[in-house]
């Protein structure tokens, strides 16, 4: 039969030219290559498996475990008042009637040089001012070290050199210093793991913004831990606990990496910062320009992102509104929003600085009217925030925004506080007052 195009090839037609074009016997007859070629596997290959196998894991930092995060927790420090040394500041005040006036005569109001009050002395553990004060101050004092001054500093994220240059500034002392980081003090900049490894060597204070949050939640998540979650306060039965979401992967994003170059002594310091810091009294200034002192003291807070006015106990802040929040939103203005172009029905969100300021001297008002001040050493409270770098350095008399915007080229910001023993003038009896200095360092 004539073979045709639609004729079907037999396999046994084709005999020994069906596997001459279709199989190659060189490798199955050639056992010198074959076993050449599973040589270079085995020398390639062993390699790789020891490096997968043993010397990656091993170059990953050991897992520390963080199932908790306080939102609030109290200052382990206390500012001890100091005495200035040759030009003392004299002071009006009267105490009658209620008549709650304090006028400062400071030469160096506003100070132009950053006073190095580290070798100031300390008042008297013996003297009867130190010891009326130490009853005023209370839960500040118990358990509290010693310190001449706080210095709280504004989002740094990772600018190491700038922050070394402030603290030169500010002629930072280990030894009678306290400082305190408002939050977001790593990632976005290049030197996270240098300003954290600074940190723990010098046991510097701290408190979480979100992108420590970020972080922690990441560590988690790569090192397969448990779950973390927020508690009022550590150690306290009535706390309530908040799961904090984590997914089950995340990018490798700055966060990640900092997250994977973490070792267990930087966990060992993140897990003791809260989220919510009690510092004590703090100064209270009246005017714009930061230069008039209300007779008391405040008391103060460091929170990264602010505090919501509506709650009365600080342990029971949101967690998320105190590291994220911006401005709150109507009608109620107990929401809070990140976005500060947020608006319900129209109506535009506000900061959350100006409930916060409205809540406090209507309290304070109301307390000097009332005669309810009694023994304390405060009144109102003031938040010392960052988190916001577009506002910048704002500062209110209950609240002190300090992010301006470092990592961004601009400025690294803090304040300076310390308490000093005041000579009334005309004779008076001498008293404490809580001072402070703005200080900034260009980025």
């Amino acid at each position: 039969m004539p073979n045709t195009e639609a004729t079907p090839l037999l396999e046994d037609e084709l005999g020994d030219q069906w596997e001459d074009d279709s199989v190659d016997y060189g490798l199955r007859n050639n056992p010198y290559l074959r076993y050449g070629i599973y040589a270079v596997c085995v020398l390639i290959g062993l390699p790789l498996i020891c490096f997968l196998v043993i010397y990656l894991p091993n170059e990953a930092p050991a897992s520390e475990g963080i199932s908790e995060i306080a939102v609030a927790a109290k200052s382990p420090v206390y500012l001890h008042p100091v005495l200035r040394p040759v030009r003392q500041e004299t002071a009006e005040y009267q105490d009658a009637d209620n008549d709650w006036t304090l006028k400062i005569h400071d030469p160096d109001d506003p100070i132009k040089k950053v006073p190095n009050v580290c070798k100031w002395q300390y008042l008297d553990n013996n003297s009867k001012l130190f010891n009326n004060h130490v009853q005023k101050l209370g839960k500040y004092y118990e358990n509290a070290r010693p310190v001449k001054r706080l210095i709280l500093i504004g989002d740094i994220h990772g600018s190491f050199k700038p922050l070394m240059r402030l603290l030169k500034r500010v002629k930072y002392n280990h030894e009678f210093d306290q400082i305190v980081m408002l939050g977001d003090f790593v990632a976005k900049g290049k030197r996270s793991m240098d300003v954290l490894d600074w940190a723990v060597q010098n046991d510097a204070g701290c408190i979480l913004g979100n992108h420590e949050i970020e972080v922690l939640k990441r560590y988690v998540q790569y090192h397969g831990l448990s779950k973390l979650s927020y508690v009022g306060r550590h150690g306290k039965k009535e706390n309530i606990t908040n799961l904090i979401d984590i997914k089950e992967t995340y990018d490798l994003d700055d966060l990640m990496r900092i997250a994977k170059h973490m070792t267990p002594a930087h966990i060992k310091y993140l897990r003791e910062c809260p989220l919510i810091q009690e510092l004590g009294p703090v100064p209270h200034l009246t005017n714009r320009k930061q230069t008039r002192y209300f007779p008391f003291p405040a008391e103060g807070y460091g929170a990264h992102a602010g505090l919501l006015w509506n709650f009365d106990h600080i342990e029971d802040q949101d967690p998320i509104a105190v590291t994220t929040m911006r401005n709150l939103l109507p009608p109620n203005w107990t929401e809070s929003t990140e976005d500060r172009h947020d608006m319900i029905d129209g109506v535009k969100s506000q900061p959350w600085t100006k409930h916060w300021n409205a809540k406090q001297r209507k309290d304070v008002t109301t307390a000097l009217n009332n005669s309810t001040k009694g023994d304390s050493l405060t009144l109102g409270k003031k938040v010392y925030y960052g988190h916001d770098a577009h506002r910048g350095v704002t500062l209110r008399e209950y609240s002190a925004g300090l992010d301006s915007g470092c990592v961004y080229g601009l400025a690294l910001s803090s304040e300076v506080i310390w308490a000093e023993v005041v000579t009334p003038k005309k004779g008076g009896k001498p008293f404490i007052a809580y001072r402070n200095q703005f200080v900034q360092e260009n980025c």
